[in-house]
């Protein structure tokens, strides 16, 4: 299978990373173990190239980019 390229913004990556951290920390009995692979896979992708991970503030822009990431409701 041929390798695939996705384009993401540092919010979304950051944002993305912090879910998939979530979600693979916890045992879920019904996850097909490819998509469990699968999202290591892609957790492990994110780390390497999301700066925030190590940051001191890691919680905070997290907040920061889930808030710029969501649309306004005015």
């Amino acid at each position: 299978m041929p390798d695939v390229s996705v384009t993401l913004s540092a919010d979304e990556a950051l944002v993305l990373l912090d879910w998939l951290a979530i979600e693979n920390e916890v045992e879920k009995v019904a996850v097909d173990p490819a998509v469990r692979q699968a999202m290591w896979n892609l957790e492990a992708l994110l780390e390497r190239v999301v700066a925030a991970v190590v940051a001191e503030d890691y919680a905070e822009q997290v907040d920061q980019a889930k808030a710029r990431l969501t649309p306004s409701t005015d």
